[in-house]
C-alpha cells in the first residue's frame, strides 16, 4: 500500500504483551493466508453448525482435487472417494447439481457443508480418466473424528480444528516484548508551518487495523492535528480470513475466561503501548507535549476509556464512536472521581440501530459517567455499527469544539 506524502509509518517496541501456543499458531496461520491472498485447500467440515463428508480440496488449475480422505468420516467410511481424485459437480439432496470450474474455494466448501444428516451428490471423476468415465456419489453429511496427535488421552479431534490438549498440556500466557506498528498522519500543512499540533490518536475496532481506520482521518479532516493510528497489539486470526485483510484485536485470540487477571494486563499493556507511540511522536514531530484526545470506534472507544481512566492526567479528551463498555475492574470510583478531576471532556456518540453494542448499554455508561460529576455529551444518532456521515460530522465537530480550538 502506498501512503500519501504526509503518511508516516512507525514501528516501535510495544511493552509486555501477552501470546500463547495456540495464539502463535493462529498468528502464522494468519500470515499465511495474507501471503498468499487466499486459502488454497479446504477441509470439508465444521465444527460447529453444519457438517461434511471428510475431505479436504485444492483448486489446481482449473481443476477440484481431493487431497486427503478422514478414515472415519462418511467419505472415508464409504471407500468411494480417493486422493486425487476430480470432482466436477456438487448437489444438494434431490436438487440440480452446480457445475465447480471457476468457484471460489469459499463457495464450493459452502456447496460441500450443510445441515448434520442432509444429503449432498458429487459427481466424481478418478485420476487418469476423462469426464465421460464421470461418477455421482451421494454422502450423507455427519460427524468426523480424526486421531488425536496428543495421544489418545486428549480426546477425538475434529478435521479443521486445533486439537483438543490433554490434562498434562497447561496453556499459558506471559508477557513478552515485540514490534508494534502505528501511523503518523500529519497535517496538510505541516511541512510549510513551524507551529505545534495537537494529537489525536486514533483506535480501530476489534478486527480492524490501523491503515483503514487511519482513513477515518479524512473524514474528520486533518487540518491542525496530528493523528496517530495505533494498531492493536493480537493478530486476529479469524478476521483476517473472513475480511482477507489484515486484522487485530485488544485481546489474545486464545480462550480465557472473562475473570481471567489476564484479560486486565492485557489492556493495561495496550493502553501503556499507546503512550509509548505518542511519546515517539512528540519526539520526532512538532506535537504539541502534554494531554492528548483519543477517538475510538467500537473496541476502540472502550480502550479510549480504559486510557482515561488509568491515565486521566494526560487525557484532555476522548470521543467514542459505538463504543463498548470496558470491565468493571476498570472503572472504580477512585477513577471516576480522578477523571472528573482532570475535567476529561468525555463524547459518546451511538447508532440507534446498532446490533453490536446495543444503544441500551451505551446510554447505561453515559448516566454512570454523568453520575460521577464527569463532563459527558452523549448522542443517539441514526444508523448501526458504523460510521456514516452524519456520525463522522459529529466527530469533526468534537475535533473542532475541543481539539483543535486547545479549550
Amino acid at each position: 500500500m502506498i501512503h500519501p506524502p504526509n503518511f508516516v509509518r512507525r514501528r516501535w517496541i510495544c511493552p509486555a504483551r501477552l501470546i500463547g501456543q495456540s495464539q502463535l499458531i493462529r498468528i502464522l496461520l494468519s500470515s499465511l493466508l495474507s501471503l498468499f491472498g487466499f486459502a488454497v485447500t479446504a477441509v470439508c467440515v465444521s465444527a460447529q453448525q453444519t457438517a461434511g463428508v471428510g475431505v479436504s480440496l485444492a483448486i489446481e488449475g482449473d481443476a477440484l482435487i481431493i487431497k486427503g480422505v478422514v478414515a472415519d468420516s462418511p467419505a472415508g467410511r464409504s471407500g468411494l472417494l480417493k486422493v486425487n481424485d476430480r470432482i466436477l459437480e456438487i448437489g444438494q439432496g434431490d436438487s440440480p447439481a452446480v457445475a465447480v470450474k471457476g468457484m471460489r474455494m469459499e463457495d464450493i466448501t459452502t456447496q460441500v457443508r450443510g445441515p448434520m444428516g442432509s444429503t449432498v451428490k458429487l459427481k466424481i471423476v478418478s485420476p487418469g480418466d476423462d469426464d465421460s468415465k464421470a461418477r455421482v456419489v451421494t454422502f450423507t453429511r455427519g460427524a468426523m473424528f480424526v486421531p488425536n496427535p496428543w495421544g489418545s488421552d486428549a480426546g477425538p479431534a475434529i478435521p479443521g480444528t486445533e486439537p483438543s490438549l490433554p490434562s498434562w498440556v497447561v496453556s499459558r500466557l506471559s508477557p513478552m516484548r515485540t514490534q508494534g506498528s502505528f501511523l503518523v498522519i500529519l497535517p496538510p500543512d505541516y511541512d510549510k508551518s513551524t507551529r505545534k499540533y495537537p494529537v489525536c490518536v486514533l483506535l480501530h475496532g476489534a478486527g480492524g487495523n490501523e491503515r483503514q481506520f487511519g482513513t477515518v482521518s479524512t473524514q474528520l479532516g486533518r487540518d491542525g492535528v496530528i493523528f496517530i493510528a495505533i494498531r492493536a497489539p493480537f493478530s486476529n486470526p479469524d478476521g483476517t480470513i473472513a475480511l482477507k485483510s489484515p486484522s487485530y484485536s485488544a485481546w489474545p485470540s486464545d480462550p480465557i475466561p472473562n475473570d481471567s487477571p489476564v484479560l486486565d494486563i492485557a489492556l493495561r499493556d495496550y493502553v501503556d503501548w499507546i503512550f509509548d507511540a505518542v511519546s515517539d511522536v512528540q519526539k520526532n514531530y512538532r506535537a504539541e507535549e502534554g494531554k492528548i484526545s483519543l477517538y475510538g470506534f467500537s473496541q476502540g472507544g472502550r480502550i479510549a476509556l480504559s486510557a482515561a481512566a488509568f491515565y486521566p492526567e494526560r487525557i484532555k479528551s476522548y470521543f467514542a464512536s459505538s463504543g463498548s463498555v470496558p470491565p468493571e475492574t476498570v472503572l472504580t470510583s477512585e477513577r471516576l472521581q480522578r477523571m472528573k478531576q482532570e475535567n476529561v471532556q468525555v463524547w459518546m456518540l451511538h447508532g440507534r440501530e446498532d446490533q453490536t453494542v446495543p444503544v441500551s448499554a451505551a446510554s447505561a455508561l453515559a448516566d454512570r459517567l454523568k453520575a460521577a460529576s464527569i463532563n459527558v455529551t452523549f448522542q443517539i444518532v441514526t444508523g448501526g455499527h458504523e460510521i456514516t456521515d452524519e456520525m463522522a460530522s459529529v466527530g469533526k465537530s468534537w475535533l473542532d469544539k475541543v481539539v483543535r480550538s486547545g479549550k
